[in-house]
């Protein structure tokens, strides 16, 4: 098994590669990076099974890596701290170990490593399931008098009136929400709804029907029907069929 350390300070490296080769003498580090930058360049074509990673790096947070560069070995973090727990299991992590690491937990963390790669853990999937948990499930909303909840799968499309944002739903019932389409966009699941302009949020199945229009763009008949035009503005038309061809 090829492995790869991000750490910053030589002993600790040291000492890591040293424990590494107790718990398993088949184990090879092929590299120790000292820095963010380094790592940046570094990560997109290493070969490495594994990736042991420190949080504090002399040029900042590693978590920044992930950012501008797209990692898909399975990672191990190691740090001083245990406040970034969570930060670290919403990137490729299978573990995260406590500096100084010992050997038990070493032991442990590379056995479940194994577990996961014999099992052909899909790394992507399971970030994916681990980021639809957070999104949004249901929204307060007023109808009359009474407060209702409405779950996010009855909803058809987000449309902006002035100031205003309002949700539809496919029954056709519309209510207020305390929302910009903005914050929305980070609310929703990207897989079910996209932002087709700047009035407009729409659910995938709230698609009745789509026709070309002016300048590349395309015009979306919505439904429950809506009276203005739902026009995918050019610069999204790209992304928009995309999300389409999924």
């Amino acid at each position: 098994m090829d492995v790869l350390i991000i750490e910053d300070e030589p002993a600790a490296s040291e000492q890591l590669s040293q424990l590494l080769n107790e718990v398993d003498s088949s184990i090879n580090v092929i590299g120790v990076i000292r820095s963010l930058n380094e790592a940046r360049q570094t990560l997109p074509s290493t070969s490495a099974d594994l990736i042991f990673m420190d949080i504090h790096l002399n040029d900042g947070i590693s978590f920044s890596i992930f950012d501008s560069v797209r990692v898909e070995t399975p990672i191990i973090f190691t740090t001083s701290r245990d406040e970034y727990a969570i930060d670290a299991f919403s990137v490729n992590s299978i573990d995260y170990l406590l500096k100084p690491v010992s050997k038990s937990d070493l032991t442990r963390a590379i056995e479940k490593f194994r577990h996961l790669k014999i099992n052909q853990i899909d790394f992507d999937q399971l970030n994916r399931s681990l980021q639809k948990s957070s999104y949004q499930k249901r929204f307060m909303v007023t109808a009359g008098e009474r407060i209702v909840s409405v779950k996010v799968e009855e909803i058809a499309y987000f449309y902006a009136k002035g100031k205003l944002v309002y949700l539809c739903r496919h029954d056709g019932m519309k209510h207020l929400i305390d929302h910009t389409l903005q914050e929305l966009e980070n609310l929703l699941d990207p897989d079910d709804f996209f932002r087709i302009n700047r009035q407009f949020i729409i659910h995938l199945e709230a698609i009745k029907e789509m026709f070309s229009f002016s300048r590349s763009r395309i015009k979306v008949v919505l439904e429950p029907i809506f009276l203005e035009s739902a026009i995918v503005s050019s610069e999204r038309v790209s992304a928009f069929k995309k999300w389409l061809n999924r």
